[in-house]
């Protein structure tokens, strides 16, 4: 190999090196503007998605809003129903009793009339 050889090989190396670097430039300039093109979409997609969760929001604050006294009304009626269920609980249980009671009465009374019938007898 001559220097000219060498001296050519080095101009052809140089030649492909700098192809290569412009490539990369250019190929770093799509992506900056990709990127770029990417984010204003991507910061444009966002402020939609928060100005409809907002709304969403808004529209189920006032649902609450209006379903408070409603809910409200119901557990006051519902604790009235609960202590008048307690009544009748408690109610029943005390004719339960007393009607035990009653029944062993009776049954003391029927014992003691038969013993005295065959006492009788």
């Amino acid at each position: 190999m001559t220097p000219e050889d060498i001296e050519q090989i080095r101009a052809i190396v140089a030649a492909a090196e700098q192809r290569l670097i412009d490539r990369q430039e250019r190929s770093m300039e799509a992506l900056t503007l990709n990127m770029s093109e990417l984010r204003t979409e991507l910061t444009a997609n966002l402020s939609e998605l928060r100005t409809e969760l907002s709304r969403r929001l808004e529209t189920l604050e006032r649902r609450f809003e209006v379903q408070t006294p409603v809910i409200l009304s119901m557990d006051a009626r519902m604790a009235a129903f609960t202590r008048a269920s307690d009544q009748v609980l408690t109610a029943h249980d005390s004719n339960a009793t007393t009607l035990a009671a009653q029944q062993r009465a009776i049954t003391d009374l029927a014992a003691r009339v038969a013993r005295l019938e065959r006492e009788r007898r």
